[in-house]
């Protein structure tokens, strides 16, 4: 079994636990991780970057994003994948 299918299990295990359940979020750095960007021009998913408008335009490229992840779509498989074991990507679980 791929790490990312071990990881995206071990998350929505997680999520299960609270009532009503809950959302997995990637806090994704794109200053790292250069390929992020192109992978949600093409892949669009419910993402959103965490710079105020002000700096949107200037440092879009190397700005954090908060990307849904739902498990089953090939960019959060991806990202799990490549991200595995790297320090930029992390998990968010919210209800």
């Amino acid at each position: 079994m791929k790490h990312a299918d071990v990881l995206m299990s071990r998350l929505h295990d997680l999520a299960k636990e609270y009532t009503g359940g809950a959302t997995i979020y990637a806090l994704a750095d794109s200053a790292i991780y250069r390929d992020l960007i192109d992978l949600l021009d093409m892949e669009a998913p419910l993402h959103r970057i965490l710079f105020k408008d002000s700096f949107l335009q200037e440092y879009a490229s190397a700005a954090p994003y908060l990307i849904a992840l739902d498990g089953s779509d090939d960019l959060s498989l991806r990202l799990l994948e490549q991200g595995y074991g790297t320090t930029w990507l992390s998990f968010v679980i919210s209800p």
